[in-house]
């Protein structure tokens, strides 16, 4: 059933915690946005930036941080939180970095 407040170029391609990352297809990039609720983010400019913050990132966790990013009341870490806003600033520039920082850890 086709929702009327839904973008018909809007495709969700994840989900976090209930929280939709969709790709508008009527740009040409695809630019990527978080949905949080009602609330949306606009993460990256396009897909292949978004891909390669994500695949940047999870390399972090995984090779540098061995997973432990998270304290014991799963507060990530500061220097972890650093470390992937760094890397979502590089690869997104400041307003991707900031609507990645806020879907992902906000």
């Amino acid at each position: 059933m086709e929702q009327p407040t839904w973008n018909k170029h809007w495709i969700v391609i994840a989900d976090r915690h209930g929280d939709a990352i969709v790709v508008d297809d009527s740009t040409a990039g695809g630019v990527v946005i978080g949905h949080i609720g009602s609330y949306r983010v606009k993460i990256a400019d396009d897909l292949a930036s978004f891909f390669q913050a994500m695949a940047e990132a999870i390399t972090l966790e995984a090779g540098t941080f061995n997973y432990e990013v998270y304290d014991d009341e799963f507060n990530p870490f500061p220097e972890f939180l650093n470390a992937v806003s760094a890397i979502a600033l590089r690869v997104l520039g400041s307003d991707g970095e900031a609507g990645f920082m806020e879907f992902f850890f906000g």
